[in-house]
């Protein structure tokens, strides 16, 4: 109640007072007024970091939760603490900074351990979180695993709040999707779409992630309209209630960008692109995971508009950043070695584009499961630089291994009619016509879809 208060003409003075006004002086006010109650000042103090997060004032939002945390260290163990550690985990999670979004899940499970009974809400959290961790590390089953946990505990808590349902349904879709499972993505991600719509009140930033993340869907299955309509949905969104600069921009800008390079809109792209790499290289600054992310696609709208020097150095720059930031194996590690690979073809290096794109499958068979559609796409920009040195019996096994994989899962998508016409290339110097002409018409087919 005294939080509002603040706002007040006799606190005001007819001064215009923001959110975060009302955020600091309520902290302060907490300090002083319930020193003698610290567990309902740790409570506070751990909604008050959220509401900074949500604002985008990360620091001040790590800041006000460690305090939390602290004070709940000199009380006895408690589920809330639970939830403190996981806001916390959440917090460096979004920052890229993974080594901390560890230690504060370790410690809220060591704490777990010592609780009579750990079935909670709050520890539910602490689960999901290590979902959340284990999907940007690339360890989608682990991911699965914990997110399966979360749904579970949660059934054991009646009361929980309903939100949280469909953030977990949202979150299942992601891990499946980047799986390569499109069918049980786009499953969850419409449950978690209906499950929203059933609620009685409407969360704008969380139906624009779970928006979003059905747009990349689409996207990657080839569906550009409906992935353009949902991209388009989400920016309004974030822009009408985070404002023009928050940082959770970024991602739906770089999956426009991304999105229009695929369709060939370059101008467009490039406008989107450039937008989310400025965004995080301000907030973050140059040698960041989210800033090497988004020039890496950026990199790759420069390779296909032929700016084939700028492309080169701005792709060393997101490996060196990458090498420093990410596990060696990190199927991100994959996805940027089958960018570069592809310049090298372009440029007519086979040799570096051979070793770079053997390179990417072999975290690819380490990480993802068979028929992966990154794989496949990885084996068809190997076949291509094979061929260009003049190899061709390991070429036409690869783009077979593609073509099985990506026929029944991306039908609509590019790289699909790619391989087809790789293959129907491969099989006419080959001097196998019945093959080639086998293709030719799949790639007809494929064109008519």
């Amino acid at each position: 109640q005294s939080l509002f208060e603040i706002t007040g003409p006799n606190e005001t003075q007819g001064e215009e007072i923001t959110a975060q006004d009302v955020l600091d002086r309520g902290t302060r006010r907490l300090d002083a007024e319930l020193a003698d109650q610290p567990e309902i000042r740790a409570r506070l103090l751990t909604s008050i970091g959220a509401v900074y997060d949500n604002l985008g004032l990360g620091d001040k939002a790590i800041q006000t939760t460690n305090k939390a945390i602290d004070i709940q260290r000199t009380l006895k163990d408690s589920p809330q603490m639970l939830r403190s550690l996981a806001s916390l985990a959440q917090m460096h999670r979004t920052r890229g900074d993974f080594g901390a979004t560890r230690v504060a899940l370790n410690e809220a499970t060591r704490i777990a351990e010592q609780l009579d009974n750990a079935v909670s809400e709050e520890f539910a959290w602490v689960l999901f979180e290590y979902g959340e961790l284990g999907l940007i590390e690339g360890k989608y089953n682990i991911a699965l695993d914990y997110f399966e946990r979360t749904k579970d505990m949660l059934v054991q808590v009646p009361q929980h709040d309903p939100d949280f349902d469909v953030s977990v349904l949202a979150s299942m879709g992601q891990a499946y999707h980047a799986k390569g499972d499109e069918v049980n993505a786009e499953k969850f991600m419409r449950a978690s779409v209906s499950e929203l719509e059933r609620l009685d009140h409407d969360l704008p930033t969380e139906r624009a992630t779970i928006l979003h993340n059905l747009g990349t869907l689409m996207h990657e299955l080839g569906r550009y309209s409906e992935a353009e309509q949902l991209y388009l949905t989400t920016l309004e969104i974030e822009r009408r209630v985070l404002g023009e600069e928050h940082e959770a921009l970024d991602i739906v800008m770089t999956n426009l960008g991304r999105l229009y390079r695929d369709m060939g809109q370059f101008d467009s792209a490039q406008v989107y692109l450039q937008m989310a790499v400025d965004l995080v290289r301000d907030i973050y600054g140059e040698q960041h995971f989210f800033t090497a992310y988004n020039s890496k696609n950026l990199a790759d709208l420069l390779r296909d508009k032929q700016e084939y020097v700028a492309a080169d150095e701005l792709y060393q720059q997101v490996i060196r950043t990458y090498q420093q930031v990410l596990e060696p194996d990190n199927p991100q590690m994959a996805s940027l070695r089958l960018g570069y690979a592809e310049l090298l073809v372009m440029t007519e290096q086979y040799e570096d584009a051979i070793a770079t794109a053997r390179e990417g499958l072999r975290i690819c068979e380490l990480n993802l499961p068979e028929n992966h559609w990154l794989t496949a796409t990885i084996k068809s920009t190997l076949a291509e630089a094979l061929v260009g040195l003049g190899t061709a019996h390991e070429p036409e096994a690869l783009l077979n291994d593609a073509w099985t994989a990506l026929l029944p899962s991306r039908p609509e998508h590019e790289t699909t009619l790619k391989v087809a016409l790789q293959l129907a290339e491969l099989y006419q110097t080959m001097e196998n016509e019945e093959r080639s002409q086998y293709f030719s018409d799949q790639a007809d087919n494929l064109r008519k879809r």
